[in-house]
């Protein structure tokens, strides 16, 4: 992952020439979808608030017994 974020943070056209071959959508509208989203590795805010959202939802319904200690891994 971390080599694939990389080469697409140092080539962008090229990135969005093969997506687009792949996904079928023109390279102007593939390169909006392509470069709207965050590439990283790793969490943000963001991520761990959606995740502990989740695993709330998910104990809710009885699909888990307990919420996971998040800041153990963040």
């Amino acid at each position: 992952m971390k080599k694939a974020v990389a080469f697409m943070q140092e080539n962008p056209d090229e990135t969005v020439r093969i997506v687009a071959a792949v996904t079928g959508l023109p390279e102007e509208q593939q390169r909006k979808c392509t470069y709207s989203l965050d590439w990283r590795i790793g969490f943000n805010e963001n991520d761990r608030a959606s995740m502990v959202m989740t695993a709330g939802y998910l104990k809710e319904l009885g699909k888990i017994e307990m919420i996971p200690e998040f800041s153990a891994i963040f």
